[in-house]
C-alpha cells in the first residue's frame, strides 16, 4: 500500500539567507533539462507542454573524475551552475557560504576534469564559470573496477546529501507556507516487478520529473508562486523476507 509523507524541498541548505538549490535526475545520474539542447547532431523544436526526453548529459567514467564530483561541495557547486547558468568563486562564496578561494579550488578540480569550463568575461576569481553539459551520469557496472568503485563511492555521497536534504526539509518544513507544507510528499510503494518493468518504470518517472524543466533555463515561462523544488526519485530491489523453501527433490 502506498505511503505518503511530506518530502524535502531542497537537496542541500545553502548559506544563510540564500535560496534552496535544486535540479537533480535520479537515480545516479544528475540532470538539469534545457529544452534548447539536444544531442551532438540533432536538433528539435519542443513543446512547452512536451517531457523533456532527450536532456544533454555527460557521461562519466574515470574514476578520478567520478571522485572529483564525490564531494559535497562540488554536489552543491553543480547545483549552483545549474540554477544560475555562470557564478564566479565570488557568488559562490556569497550564496553558499565559505571563501571565494576555496570555491576557486572547487571550480579548477571539477574543470581538470572537464565537468565545468570558463565562461566568457572576468578574469580571477571574477572569471565566471559555467557547467560543460547540463547533467552527468554514472555508472557502477563499468568493465574497470577502479571505475566500479568510484562510481559505489559516488552513488553512497549522492544518496546521503538527498538524504539530509529530505531531514533538513521535515525539521524546517513548520516555517513555509501551509500550501508548500500541503504539496510537499513522499510516496513510498512495494511491488512485484521485473527487471525490465523496474528500468521502464524508471524512465517513465525521469520523463516525469523533467517536463517542467524547462523553467529552470527560461524564467518567463516560470508561473507566478513558483519556486525552487526538489523532486527524487528511487526504485531498487527488496532483499527476500525469507529463505524459499526448498524443493521436494532437495530434501
Amino acid at each position: 500500500m502506498p505511503k505518503s509523507t511530506t518530502s524535502s524541498e531542497a537537496a542541500v541548505t545553502p548559506a544563510p539567507g540564500a535560496a534552496p538549490l535544486a535540479a537533480r535526475e535520479a537515480p545516479m545520474s544528475r540532470a538539469g533539462p534545457d529544452p534548447t539542447v539536444a544531442p551532438a547532431g540533432k536538433t528539435e523544436s519542443r513543446d512547452p507542454g512536451e517531457p523533456l526526453d532527450e536532456v544533454e548529459v555527460q557521461r562519466v567514467a574515470d574514476p578520478l573524475a567520478l571522485r572529483a564530483i564525490a564531494h559535497p561541495k562540488r554536489l552543491t557547486l553543480l547545483d549552483l551552475l545549474l540554477v544560475e547558468g555562470t557564478a564566479t568563486a565570488t557568488r559562490c562564496a556569497q550564496v553558499l557560504g565559505d571563501s571565494p578561494s576555496s570555491w576557486s579550488f572547487h571550480l579548477r578540480t571539477l574543470a581538470r576534469y572537464k565537468l565545468v569550463e570558463e565562461a566568457p568575461g572576468g578574469v580571477g576569481r571574477r572569471r565566471p564559470w559555467r557547467l560543460a553539459s547540463l547533467g552527468q551520469s554514472w555508472s557502477n557496472l563499468g568493465a574497470d573496477p577502479e571505475s566500479r568503485q568510484a562510481a559505489d563511492e559516488l552513488d553512497q555521497v549522492f544518496v546521503q546529501r538527498e538524504v539530509a536534504g529530505i531531514l533538513t526539509w521535515l525539521r524546517a518544513r513548520r516555517a513555509y507556507p501551509e500550501q508548500w507544507q500541503r504539496a510537499a510528499h513522499v510516496v513510498g510503494v512495494i511491488a512485484y516487478l521485473t527487471p525490465e518493468e523496474l528500468s521502464e518504470l524508471g524512465e517513465a518517472l525521469g520523463r516525469l520529473l523533467h517536463r517542467r524543466g524547462d523553467r529552470l533555463t527560461d524564467p518567463a515561462r516560470r508561473p507566478k508562486g513558483a519556486r525552487l523544488v526538489r523532486l527524487l526519485g528511487f526504485g531498487f530491489p527488496l532483499p527476500p523476507a525469507t529463505e524459499e523453501a526448498p524443493s521436494d527433490s532437495a530434501r
